[in-house]
């Protein structure tokens, strides 16, 4: 039996915003600033959305997640990646070493929005060199007490290491199924208009797609009660005490 998350923390340095952003392009429509605001728990945004779309109890029947599947399977067929996709098939087995490039033509060839990659550890070479560069500036790099050509070279090199990263695939995205479901949340009005089904159930799933592409918090242990914690709240609350 999986446990319950009390709180819901969102990566990326601009956390709710973002999150309102790729549910605005999952569910096709714009969310007023002043109501995205008021959300303090996961049942806030589930009731926003329900508040607009329904919930629907006619139209498509398709489970969403399984014609993301499809549409996957298609394309990595059409990149050559081979005939034989599976669910569970590991999405290492189709790109080795460079799943930043794999996730941008998978998604080139769909027309699905995709989650991002994460960064492999060539950007956090990079961000170290970025911060030896800038130290070096300041301080000076030992023995030499301005040593500029390599401070400029570290900070050369962090501008265009990131360039050449390869990626890895998503936190929680390891098989073609789990891409699946991420798929299948972030497009939420495409697939609906191609057959999907549209009702509570399917609107619930489809924000946890959404959620999962902002948090490290496994899906499964998501609920309307799951508190919604930001950078910007962390600040407030440190101020405040």
């Amino acid at each position: 039996m999986h446990g319950t998350a009390d709180t819901l923390s969102l990566r990326g340095e601009f956390g709710q915003a973002a999150l309102v952003q790729d549910l605005e392009a999952s569910f096709g429509f714009s969310l007023p600033f002043d109501e995205t605001q008021m959300w303090y728990f996961v049942g806030d945004i589930y009731r926003s959305l329900i508040l607009r779309l329904g919930p629907a109890t006619d139209g498509g029947k398709a489970n969403a997640g399984t014609l993301a599947y499809y549409y996957l399977r298609r394309g990595i067929r059409e990149l050559g990646k081979g005939d034989g996709v599976t669910p569970d098939m590991p999405l290492r087995e189709l790109e080795l070493l460079q799943p930043r490039r794999f996730l941008r033509n998978l998604a080139a060839q769909t027309g699905l929005k995709l989650p991002e990659h994460d960064s492999s550890r060539l950007s956090w070479g990079a961000m170290m060199l970025c911060l030896a560069g800038a130290v070096g500036f300041i301080f000076g790099i030992p023995p030499l007490p301005l040593n500029w050509p390599a401070a400029l070279m570290a900070l050369a090199l962090a501008f265009f290491l990131p360039l050449f990263d390869p990626g890895r695939f998503p936190a929680g995205c390891r098989t073609v199924r789990d891409l699946a479901e991420k798929a299948a949340g972030l497009n939420y009005a495409r697939l609906r208009g191609d057959g999907a089904a549209g009702d509570a159930d399917a609107i619930w799933k489809a924000l946890l797609g959404v959620l999962s592409s902002h948090t490290d918090t496994p899906a499964r242990e998501i609920t309307p009660n799951t508190r919604l914690v930001t950078d910007d709240m962390h600040q407030e609350q440190a101020t405040y005490h």
